[in-house]
């Protein structure tokens, strides 16, 4: 039983992480900010994190950016430029580069 409880412990704290980030996707969504938010240390975190998505938080945070940016794209009367900054891009090179690259 003390298995599935450390299972759900982590599910809950990751379930955590994923709305903060999907809510604050502007923002500086960093390894030490986000294990702060799952309550482990940035080490632990990474690993979990990893195990739990298939990819590292950097790569998960480039990826749901990307699709909400397209999404807006798409379905909205935004420019570029209020799209990229909306998703914490820096500049529209930085917002380019990530969509040629993703």
């Amino acid at each position: 039983m003390a298995d599935k409880e450390i299972q759900i412990g982590y599910k809950n704290r990751i379930n955590r992480v994923f709305e903060y980030i999907d809510k604050n996707l502007e923002s500086d969504l960093s390894l030490r900010i986000l294990s702060k938010k799952a309550l482990y240390s940035p080490y632990h975190f990474h690993r979990i994190f990893k195990f739990i998505t298939g990819e590292t938080l950097n790569e998960y945070v480039s990826r749901q950016r990307i699709e909400k940016s397209a999404l807006d794209l798409l379905h909205t009367s935004k420019t570029a430029t209020e799209i990229a900054h909306r998703y914490g891009f820096s500049d529209n090179s930085s917002f380019s580069r990530a969509f040629n690259n993703g």
